[in-house]
C-alpha cells in the first residue's frame, strides 16, 4: 500500500477551473490551503476559491526525459565506425612525384 501512495499527488480544483498539482503543505480548516508544486512554487488559496481537492495519480510531464539511468550495475556502449573520404593526403616522393589519396579512418568509441 505504501508503494501505491508514492504515485499520488494532491490536486486542487479551483472554482475558476484552474487545476493545481503538488503537495499540500499547510491546511487551516475552513480557512485556507497551501500547496507546493513540482517546480517549487508555493500557492495559498482560501477555501471559498476551492471547488474541491483530491489525491490522484501523478501525471508524468511530457517534457521529462524518457530515459532513466540504472542505479547500480554495469553497462557498456561501444561504437566502431569506418570514415571514408574524410580528407586528402598529398605525398611527394624523393623523385618529385606527387600522389593524391583519399584518407579512410577508423573510429572506436566506448563508454562504460
Amino acid at each position: 500500500m505504501a508503494i501505491a501512495q508514492n504515485n499520488l499527488q494532491d490536486v486542487i480544483y479551483l472554482k475558476n477551473r484552474s487545476i493545481i498539482r503538488g503537495i499540500i503543505i499547510e491546511q487551516v480548516p475552513n480557512t485556507s490551503v497551501k500547496i507546493i508544486t513540482a517546480d517549487k512554487n508555493v500557492f495559498t488559496f482560501s477555501m471559498n476559491e476551492i471547488e474541491k481537492f483530491t489525491k490522484e495519480e501523478t501525471v508524468r510531464n511530457s517534457q521529462e526525459p524518457q530515459d532513466t539511468f540504472k542505479q547500480s550495475g554495469f553497462e557498456n556502449y561501444t561504437e566502431l565506425a569506418i570514415l571514408e573520404g574524410v580528407g586528402n593526403l598529398t605525398s611527394t616522393t624523393i623523385f618529385g612525384t606527387t600522389y593524391q589519396n583519399d584518407i579512410t579512418a577508423f573510429s572506436l568509441s566506448t563508454i562504460n
